[in-house]
């Protein structure tokens, strides 16, 4: 439950086992590499010799052919996925031992998948063109049925051109005799058909007037036809063109079918895609490696807590290369990586949205923890709400195999599931008000005479609970660092001044001696703020002055607090809607016959839209109250993620336990 130390680690080694070194650093991915500058006169880097080069571009090569296959696969058969798989991250469950056979197929596997895509994809190709060029054929050939003769037969004369023609019926132009009338070396025309909306003509003319019958005729609203020249006659090629088409469609077919079921060399693909990406990546990582004449150094960064186990690893496969450990610099920019386990871990994807915080301060994580917990379940606040997302979560999480981020979401949807379950039984939310009748809350109703009020109520109080709390986290840690003065000034008077305010205001509640208690303490803050908020000053003007202009933040801080009033207006607004379902449901129950049906439609869809509509705004400003509230008052962001060079599958999640 903080941030891992980090240790600036150095490996040296002979050339001869830096591709052993990153294998060993992939598979137990805790090393960070830094890109590294050449610097000695007699050295270089790796990326400069040859066999490194290569090494990527071979690999290369073989991840774009499996990227072909892949996609070749999808076209043909996509593989269906839920929208919660698509939106955490879908990966392909594979055993082991089956991973291991494919990848041991390696180059020849490879090569042998991608040529069997290629031939398909080509045949495939080929069949849908001539299909397309057939379909074209019939298409223009279908109104010239009549015409009696083969378009080639006109091709082969020698001094006349046939010229062919459609035109829109609906035009009211001259008609063609008189549009060819006035055409020198015009021969002959015929009329050769029409459909539903053009005619069509054959116009015989001299080849050297063939320009001028060309230009009359599209004049006169006539446009130009290119038939194909085939060797029968227009109903005769159409005969033929719908066997070949038949023809061609069965062997579409056959050829489609072929192409489905290659698709089973989906496993294959996936797993050959990962093993040489991976296996590229070692050749990258490799690359910026410094080097001389025989040995290697890379840098980077390590988790203090893997150190151990990556030596060990070392030491049994390349026992010359050496591993070293420092601390970290000062001025260096020292990655930052979360270690929260149990109950927190789902807790750490809210700080991770947020980003990191810088090596040596403090993670939020389990600060964070409880209330983000207790805000979605308020904002939530119903029950069957709870149930409903505890187990759709639960069973998502047994469905789909995920990892980091995705892990932490889901397990996060469960907890807000139960905190939802329990904020619904202590105010009696189920289903809105469906059972109100029969369960009654254990601590409240909303809906009742003072229920709003002791809703906002709490809702201010737990305000004012995290701001202070957030107040006394910077507090320690500026004690932790030494800055006691800080520690007394700058959170010490202001919690004394807020509480006392809180007193003040509220105080006459619990009796006047509180009200006192509050006058006093505010007073004390506040003449505390002002004698030392200005310290920083040069002289004892502007440091009076500071002092009571920051007084003004009082009113950030108020302002704070009342953000927190978005937990009673969630709350209430999903109260109410549920309850305007129900009322909508049961008016449907006084229709004949199908009254019960309509009743349980409305039911179910209503409260699911408001299950959907609630836990997006639940997240959204539980997570918002900690990033601008709470954050705001101790955290420091801004720290560099910890990516160590690692196993990174695109496709695959291999399943260890097919092995056992």
């Amino acid at each position: 439950m903080a941030i891992a130390e980090m240790l600036k680690v150095a490996i040296v080694g002979f050339k001869d086992d830096a591709a052993c070194v990153t294998d060993i650093m992939q598979k137990c991915g805790a090393v960070q590499v830094e890109p590294q500058e050449a610097g000695s006169p007699g050295g270089g880097r790796l990326d400069r010799a040859v066999d490194i080069q290569a090494g990527i571009s071979h690999y290369e090569s073989y991840v774009q052919d499996m990227k072909y296959v892949l996609d070749f696969m999808d076209k043909h058969k996509q593989i269906k996925k839920s929208f919660m798989a698509s939106f955490i991250g879908w990966h392909y469950r594979i055993g082991e031992r089956e991973y291991g056979r494919h990848v041991d197929g390696g180059e020849t596997l490879a090569r042998r998948i991608t040529e069997e895509a290629r031939q398909l994809d080509t045949a495939i190709a080929s069949v849908n063109e001539r299909i397309k060029t057939a379909s074209h054929d019939t298409e223009v050939l279908g109104p010239w049925k009549g015409l009696g003769v083969a378009p080639s037969s006109y091709q082969k004369a020698k001094s006349v051109d046939a010229l062919f023609f459609s035109k829109e019926k609906s035009r009211k132009d001259l008609p063609l005799p008189d549009v060819l009338e006035a055409v020198k070396g015009f021969a002959a025309w015929h009329e050769a058909g029409s459909d539903e909306r053009n005619a069509y003509c054959l116009v015989l003319a001299d080849k050297a007037a063939s320009q001028a019958v060309s230009e009359a005729m599209a004049a006169a609203g006539y446009a130009r036809v290119e038939l194909p020249w085939t060797e029968e006659r227009p109903d005769e090629a159409i005969s033929r063109l719908s066997r070949e088409l038949a023809e061609l469609n069965v062997e579409l077919a056959e050829l489609l079918k072929k192409a489905s079921d290659f698709c089973g060399h989906r496993a294959a693909a996936f797993s050959l895609f990962d093993h040489f990406s991976n296996k590229k990546a070692q050749n990258e990582t490799a690359a910026g490696f410094l080097a001389s004449g025989t040995a290697f150094l890379l840098e980077g960064w390590i988790r203090k807590d893997k150190l151990a186990s990556f030596e060990k690893a070392v030491a049994a496969a390349a026992p010359r290369v050496a591993v070293i450990t420092r601390e970290p610099a000062e001025d260096e920019d020292v990655p930052v990586d979360l270690i929260n386990k149990g109950v927190f871990f789902p807790f750490e994807a809210v700080t991770r949205i947020m980003g990191l915080p810088r090596q040596g301060s403090i993670d939020p994580t389990p600060l964070l923890a409880v209330f983000f917990f207790i805000y979605f379940g308020t904002c939530m606040g119903d029950a069957i709400y709870g149930v409903i997302l505890t187990l759709a979560s639960l069973f998502m999480m047994k469905k789909i195999k995920t990892a980091g981020m995705g892990t932490m979401l889901l397990q996060l949807m469960t907890a807000g599931g139960i905190a939802t379950i329990l904020f619904g039984i202590l105010t009696g939310g189920y289903f809105g008000d469906l059972f109100s009748r029969w369960i009654k809350p254990l601590w409240f109703d909303p809906m009742s005479e003072n229920g709003p009020l002791i809703f906002l109520g709490y809702a201010f109080a737990m305000g004012a609970f995290q701001v202070l709390f957030g107040m006394g986290i910077k507090a320690w840690d500026n004690l932790r660092s030494g800055k006691w003065l800080s520690a007394i000034y700058d959170q010490g008077f202001w919690v004394v001044l807020l509480l006392g305010v809180g007193l003040l205001i509220g105080g006459g509640a619990l009796g006047e001696v509180y009200s006192k208690v509050g006058k006093y303490m505010s007073i004390a803050g506040a003449v505390g703020l002002v004698l030392t908020q200005g310290r920083h000053q040069p002289n004892v003007i502007l440091k009076l002055g500071s002092g009571i202009v920051s007084l003004y933040n009082i009113t950030a801080f108020m302002s704070d607090i009342v953000s927190y009033s978005r937990l009673f207006g969630l709350g209430f607004t999903s109260i109410v809607i549920g309850i305007v379902i129900n009322y909508m449901a049961k008016m449907l129950l006084a229709v004949p016959v199908v009254g019960y049906l309509l009743f349980l439609v409305v039911l179910v869809f209503g409260h699911m839209f408001n299950l959907l509509i609630n836990v997006t705004s639940a997240f959204i400003h539980s997570a918002r109250l900690q990033y601008v509230e709470f954050f705001g008052k101790f955290a420091d962001f801004g720290g560099t993620k910890f990516e160590p060079f690692r196993v990174f599958n695109k496709y695959v999640d291999i399943d260890i336990e097919e092995a056992k």
